[in-house]
């Protein structure tokens, strides 16, 4: 045994199940029919599913298919082990299933005539997140009147108001809300309390 060959997807979905080849090499470069040694596994996803320690046996002709679940977004490495011998293989992970949204105000108390940006972030199970701001619908109360653009409002009417950001996927339907405060001044900045300084002790003088 000289090195392996591994083969996976070059991305993937959060949570999804897929296959990893591995062949067996030799010196040339060529499957080693006959390995029967053993391969571990360690990935850099500290949520991934992996499979048990595996010892080749002579039916499997040096190649063998693993089943591997990876659940942390970002391109994660999956490697194969048997002694000194050792290949990888990077996987990029996309979120999973989207399982919530949040919505998030640029600023949520302002003045008249003000511009506040309105973003999504969805999660799914494994807490990934993702933007998914441009394929959201956004609505405000009718009465707060204003103008929205795309993710963008400007303000108008003082009160508050409710602003609700919807997404649909896969037959799912997600929303969440925000309360918009829109009023004649801002609220002043709280300042803060410092805490008072201990009293120094007098100075003891030391008589010779």
């Amino acid at each position: 045994l000289t090195s392996f060959e591994v083969k996976g997807p070059n991305s993937t979905n959060a949570g999804k199940e897929f296959e990893l080849s591995v062949t067996a090499l030799d010196q040339n470069g060529n499957k080693k029919s006959g390995y029967t040694g053993t391969v571990k596994f360690s990935s850099s996803d500290p949520l991934t599913i992996l499979p048990a320690d595996y010892t080749f046996q002579v039916a499997d002709s040096g190649v063998k298919a693993f089943k591997i679940k990876l659940k942390t977004a970002g391109e994660q490495e999956v490697k194969v082990v048997d002694g000194s011998v050792e290949k990888s293989v990077k996987v990029a992970v996309k979120q999973g299933e989207v399982s919530s949204i949040e919505l998030k105000l640029s600023n949520d108390t302002s003045l008249p005539s003000t511009l506040i940006t309105l973003n999504v972030w969805s999660t799914d199970v494994y807490a990934n997140a993702k933007d998914l701001t441009k394929d959201s619908t956004f609505e405000i109360d009718k009465e707060a009147k204003g103008k929205l653009v795309n993710n963008t409002y400007t303000t108008e009417v003082i009160g508050k108001w409710t602003v609700v950001a919807a997404y649909a996927a896969n037959g799912n339907k997600f929303s969440d809300g925000a309360l918009l405060t829109i009023a004649t001044e801002l609220p002043k900045p709280k300042e803060e309390v410092k805490a008072p300084e201990p009293a120094k002790e007098p100075e003891k003088k030391v008589s010779m």
